[in-house]
């Protein structure tokens, strides 16, 4: 696990027909596990964002539900716009 957008332009494009359609936000599930796949305390956040991103610049809504590991657990919840 990279923590990377295995294809950012069909994402963005997705991303660019929900605000066609007047969808005003996304929500997007964070996996703690990903984030910190390949040591303990050692963080890539890179792909949510590169992800965070694109929803800010198409000016959508963003609500991001955080879920540590396996455990399907919220701990957060953050809502951005």
């Amino acid at each position: 696990m990279n923590c990377e957008l295995v294809d950012p332009e069909d994402l963005l494009n997705q991303l660019r027909v929900l605000k066609s359609a007047n969808v005003d936000g996304v929500m997007i599930d964070c996996w703690w596990g990903i984030v910190e796949a390949h040591a303990p305390q050692v963080y890539n956040w890179s792909g949510y964002r590169r992800l965070f991103q694109m929803v800010r610049d198409l000016k959508l809504k963003l609500q991001v539900s955080i879920y540590m590991y396996m455990y399907i657990f919220c701990v957060a919840m953050i809502v951005l716009s």
